[in-house]
């Protein structure tokens, strides 16, 4: 939906520009229709994580969790839908194969038990994301995870020294960064520290930190369920929710992090951040009848094809049920 604003009756005041306009409305509203892709990826945010932050304070962490999280998702293919974690416990809701915490909740030890056993049953991998302390130095046990943020020291990059589960080379670096522009610039605050895992016989170090080695990304059995603790605030690569996604039979709809696929309310939207040829993978029950872009493309096995001129090409596709 939008509505097209005429600012001071000087940008879109040519018939010939809103009649552009409505064409592209028009085109999009015949392809609407209500349904979407089952989501792989369930991202629950705990916004009571964000109380007695200041406002600054408050919205650095919310863009540093949500947005990057939100970031690495598009960049990864794997569909997702973003939650609050109250829904997590309601049982209208089936979860998601891979079940994605960006902020450590404030689950009790019955709720964290009630989690598994649900991730048990469906089948689904739990990720837990960066811990936010309430002081500069601390320590936590979070669900057997032992984590500690020391109170001094430079921040330092997380290095991948596991691709089967990462999928980037081992010394690279894990995620974009660990600050956030907003209005006030580039900031860093004490609850953005990377936190230290203590890891267990049995967990597979997946990444490290590159000032002493110690382990910032861990994957651990936990009473059937497989999960990933990561102590590093956004520090995720799209590869590794794609592995995650096709070990656990999820839809991957693009292999390349430089094109975001939305399929949703009867579209396949593609956005290109670079030229050239393009490919991405039809959601399985699905396919495309028309490319409401006008572009020339072919589908073939389940993939469609087509060729981005630029870069930030962004092409619209029809998508129609067939089972």
């Amino acid at each position: 939906m939008y509505h097209l604003f005429d600012i001071g009756e000087a940008y879109y005041h040519k018939k010939e520009t809103s009649d552009f306009f409505g064409r592209v409305r028009a085109e999009h509203d015949a392809a609407l229709a209500d349904f979407t892709v089952t989501p792989g990826v369930g991202v629950f945010f705990d916004y009571q994580q964000l109380a007695g932050c200041s406002y600054r304070a408050a919205d650095h962490l919310d863009r540093l969790t949500k947005y990057a999280s939100r970031h690495v998702l598009e960049h990864s293919g794997v569909p997702f839908q973003v939650y609050s974690v109250a829904d997590i416990f309601d049982p209208r809701l089936k979860l998601p194969k891979i079940v994605f915490f960006p902020l450590l909740p404030e689950f009790t030890q019955a709720e964290i038990a009630r989690l598994r056993a649900r991730a048990r049953e469906t089948g689904s991998v739990i990720v837990w994301g960066a811990w936010r302390p309430r002081v500069a130095a601390s320590s936590t046990d979070f669900a057997g995870y032992a984590l500690s943020v020391p109170g001094k020291g430079a921040l330092s990059p997380l290095l991948s020294v596991d691709r089967g589960v990462t999928g980037i080379g081992d010394g690279n670096v894990m995620g974009e960064s660990y600050t956030v522009s907003n209005l006030g610039g580039n900031f860093i605050a004490y609850y953005e520290k990377p936190a230290r895992i203590a890891a267990k016989p049995g967990d597979k170090i997946a990444a490290v930190y590159a000032a002493d080695g110690r382990p910032g990304l861990i994957e651990r059995r936990v009473n059937g369920v497989t999960e990933y603790m990561n102590g590093a605030p956004g520090a995720f690569s799209p590869d590794f929710f794609r592995i995650l996604a096709r070990r656990q039979g999820a839809e991957v709809l693009s292999d390349s992090s430089d094109v975001i696929v939305l399929a949703e309310n009867g579209m396949l939207t593609v956005i290109c951040c670079r030229g050239g040829e393009i490919t991405v993978n039809i959601p399985r029950g699905f396919e495309v009848t028309s490319s409401l872009s006008g572009i020339g493309y072919t589908v073939r096995d389940g993939r469609l094809r087509f060729k981005a001129v630029n870069d930030f090409e962004v092409r619209s596709f029809k998508l129609r049920k067939t089972s």
